[in-house]
Parts: C-alpha cells; structure tokens; sequence
C-alpha cells in the first residue's frame, strides 16, 4: 500500500547512568498533545556534565543510518534528536520560579518513552537485575540506567525528523537525594555496571 509506513529496526541502545525525572514507568500517563486518551510511560534521564555520550550517539546514527543511508550528507536537517542539554530546563524552571539546582548547565538530557499499549518497561535492580516492584522505589533523584530501541519517525506532513529513543528497560542503580528534599551533593564516580540491553526489551 502506497500510504503504509516503511517498517524499521531500529538500534539498540544503553545509556550511562544518569538521574531519573519524572518517571512514569508504572503508570503510564496521558500522551503530550493526545486527543485520543492514548498513554504512555516515560522517564527522563539526566546526564552530568561531561559523560561520554559517544555509544548513545552512536545507536542514534545508527538509526539513522538505517533509514536515510551512510552518507550524513544526505540526511535531512531538521533532525530532532534525542540529546538536548539541561540548559532550556533550568531556563522553563526560572520562568516558573521552580527549583533547578539539580540540573546542571552545560550537561544533557534525554526523554525516554513507550506506548503503553506496548506494554510496560522491565524495571530491575542492580547488580543482580531482579524485577522491581515497588514504584517509591524509582523517583526523581534515584540513578538509573534504561535500554531499549531508537526509531526514526518522519512525520507525514512535517518537515521534521524524529529520532526516538523507546523505552524497554530501567535498571536503577543507587538511591541518590530525592529532587524534592533539596539540593543534591552530585558524586563524580559510580561502580563499575553491567546491564544486557538485550535482556531487558519488551518487545
């Protein structure tokens, strides 16, 4: 059928670690600007200043690679992509009078995301990854890792590109200062983590 959409793999993905925000991964909620009541869970990770990115970045490229060809010359330009720095949240913040003291100027973010109809994301812990079941036990603060796939959506009738990461797992890793009991004394190091991506997809 002329109208169907091309069907793509996408790419694997593991992040590092980084500090969960408003994580909705065990109730999915309202999809932004649905009027179709559909949900979604979703998590945002927030990345310190200066982590090595390069393996996210790669799977993204990889993606894209998948749908537009090897040549980055011939990639469109208006690409939105996942990555976006933490820099328009404390600004969103400042304009609310909200507290920001745990986002970090400079360093970047993501948003991580599936369609509930999809089913809920595997939620494990570390080191051992057996299931999590509790939802106080993954809050904003906490630090985690996710996996899943990255998907390109061009949307018909936009000039846009949407590089997607789909959420399929979260492995939390330790519990760090809660976002609303105050400032966070970030620490620079974290144990060594081990964490399958391919273990932990929801297909």
């Amino acid at each position: 059928m002329a109208n169907q959409k091309p069907k793509y793999k996408g790419s694997k993905y593991t992040t590092p670690i980084g500090r969960a925000s408003y994580p909705a991964i065990f109730e999915p909620k309202l999809k932004f600007q649905t009027k179709t009541g559909e949900k979604e869970y979703t998590i945002d990770v927030l990345f310190k200043k200066g982590e090595d990115l390069s393996q996210f970045n790669k799977s993204v490229n990889t993606a894209l690679e998948e749908v537009f060809g090897a040549d980055k010359k011939k990639w469109p330009t208006n690409i939105s992509y996942p990555l976006k720095l933490q820099d328009e949240l404390i600004e969103k913040a400042q304009d609310k009078g909200q507290a920001h003291d745990h986002y970090e100027k400079g360093a970047y973010y993501a948003k991580f995301k599936t369609n509930a109809k999809n089913g809920a994301p595997v939620i494990v812990d570390h080191p051992d990854c057996n299931a999590i079941i509790d939802p106080t036990e993954i809050y904003g603060g906490c630090f985690v890792r996710v996996s899943g796939q990255i998907k390109v959506n061009v949307i018909p009738g936009t000039k846009t590109v949407y590089c997607t990461p789909y959420l399929g797992g979260v492995q939390k890793v330790k519990d760090g200062d809660s976002f609303g009991g105050g400032k966070f004394d970030a620490e620079s190091a974290f144990e060594p983590v081990t964490f399958d991506a391919d273990e932990n997809l929801t297909d």
